[in-house]
C-alpha cells in the first residue's frame, strides 16, 4: 500500500458481508448505544466461514482495534452485529 494513501472507512450497522474478495483489515471500531454491543468477524460470505475474532463493547462505549500488521482475509469480510451495535467502522484494503 502507498503510505500516502488514506483508506476510507466503511461504516455498517447491519449483519452482512461488507467486502468481497481477498483483502487486508487494518482497523475496526465498534460503538455501543444503551446496551452492550457484540460484533463477530468472519473470513467468508457468512457465518460458515472461519471466525477471525469477536469484539465486545460495554454499553455507551466505543472500542477501536488497530492492527499493526493487517489481518489477511482470503474470501470476504462478513460481520455479525447485535441490536445494541450503533455502528461498525472498518478500514479494508484490497489484497
Amino acid at each position: 500500500m502507498d503510505k500516502a494513501k488514506a483508506i476510507e472507512p466503511l461504516m455498517v450497522n447491519l449483519t452482512g458481508t461488507v467486502y468481497i474478495g481477498p483483502c487486508l483489515l487494518h482497523s475496526i471500531v465498534v460503538d455501543a448505544d444503551g446496551a452492550a454491543a457484540q460484533v463477530d468477524v468472519y473470513d467468508g460470505y457468512g457465518t460458515g466461514g472461519a471466525q477471525r475474532f469477536r469484539i465486545n463493547v460495554p454499553s455507551d462505549d466505543c472500542r477501536p482495534a488497530f492492527f499493526p500488521v493487517p489481518l489477511a482475509f482470503r474470501q470476504a469480510v462478513h460481520v455479525v452485529v447485535n441490536a445494541a451495535t450503533t455502528y461498525v467502522s472498518l478500514q479494508i484494503e484490497s489484497a
